[in-house]
């Protein structure tokens, strides 16, 4: 295979035209409304992640409210059966629901109003309930109509709350649906866990972002540009837009993780030391090039890797000789050309046993 300059340049192409943002002042009473009415897409999108905040840090921001000191903006994004998804404000939101309406928490280390701590919203005088219901909130609204792909571009860029968002779980917020599903089914099952050993923390969905990963190389690696956060995106998109055959997708997603346990034991999406200085671990890069490169190979082909497993983990050990390969799964890992360089290096060595 022939050297790669590697370059990692992208530029973001769309029209600003497009964007449709509208600013809008509501009560914090309209806002729990809302919720109460299933009108905000919250908790079953971040059921994970939704309620990260202590109760101290809960409790300053019901406090920063009965004094008056306002408070950042909020945004949304409106889809287009009128609902709204929290893009920025999460944990916010999270607080208001918990004290008012679950009232599932006290108050509890107040600066300036340490005389009701100890309280539930209901517990509080009348004044000073009304005072949090008629809060104003300023609100971003997303309108119906921006284009999906330039929806996580703007999200990324505007997510700045206290807990911030990671990419992975704007992808998850924004593409609910038949993707989503998958994602969660995948990451959960046996077959994953087993074949990543147990290893990979589902906090913050790290986990989802490994199968989010697999799924976009996999079905749309042709179209792959260089940036790698806007495919993954994109990927969901697709998945959701054309209803892809979820049941395909699950078959030779298991199918992968079986086999890497087959053919490559212990070794499996781990980068080697060849000095075996350091324990290996699990590598993202590596992760795509295998499992994605095995979801590809018919069974025949497969139990033919598994024949061979001692010659291909010999060569496969090799490869890390290979500095080009090296840079490829350790850095700037995202540029095409590096995509492409160790995909194309575990295809051949495949190719080299499969038959």
């Amino acid at each position: 295979m022939q050297n790669i300059l590697f370059d990692d340049s992208y530029e973001y192409r769309f029209n600003p035209n497009d964007i449709d943002i509208s600013i809008q002042q509501i009560s914090l009473f309209y806002l729990l409304r809302r919720l109460e009415k299933n009108e905000i897409d919250l908790f079953a999108d971040y059921q994970r992640n939704w309620n990260l905040w202590s109760a101290i840090q809960q409790s300053r921001l019901i406090e920063s409210i009965l004094i008056r000191i306002p408070i950042p903006s909020f945004y949304f994004d409106s889809n287009d059966d009128g609902e709204w998804q929290v893009v920025d404000g999460l944990q916010r939101v999270t607080t208001f629901y918990n004290f008012i309406v679950k009232e599932n928490f006290k108050l509890i280390g107040l600066e300036f109003l340490p005389e009701f701590n100890g309280y539930r919203f209901s517990e509080l005088p009348k004044e000073l309930q009304r005072r949090i219901e008629e809060f104003p909130l300023n609100i971003y609204l997303i309108n119906r109509g921006t284009p999906e792909e330039i929806k996580f571009i703007i999200f990324s860029r505007i997510n700045t709350g206290g807990i911030k968002l990671n990419n992975q779980e704007l992808r998850f917020a924004l593409n609910q649906g038949a993707a989503t599903n998958l994602l969660i089914e995948l990451a959960q099952s046996d077959e994953f866990k087993d074949a990543t050993f147990h290893s990979i923390n589902p906090k913050r969905m790290n986990d989802y972002e490994y199968i989010n990963r697999f799924l976009a190389f996999y079905l749309f690696k042709i179209d792959y540009n260089g940036n790698l956060e806007t495919f993954m995106n994109n990927c969901l998109v697709q998945i959701n837009k054309y209803n892809s055959d979820i049941e395909h997708i699950k078959s030779v997603f298991f199918k992968s993780m079986l086999y890497s346990i087959k053919i490559f034991g212990e070794n499996r999406f781990k980068k080697i030391d060849i000095d075996r200085i350091r324990k290996s671990r699990i590598n993202k890069a590596l992760f795509d090039a295998i499992s994605v490169n095995l979801a590809w190979l018919e069974i025949p082909e497969l139990e033919n890797l598994v024949r061979n497993k001692e010659e291909l983990n010999f060569e496969f050990e090799n490869i890390f000789n290979d500095k080009y390969f090296n840079e490829a799964i350790s850095f700037a890992t995202n540029s095409r050309n590096k995509v492409e360089y160790r995909f194309e290096t575990v295809f051949q060595l495949f190719k080299k046993f499969k038959l």
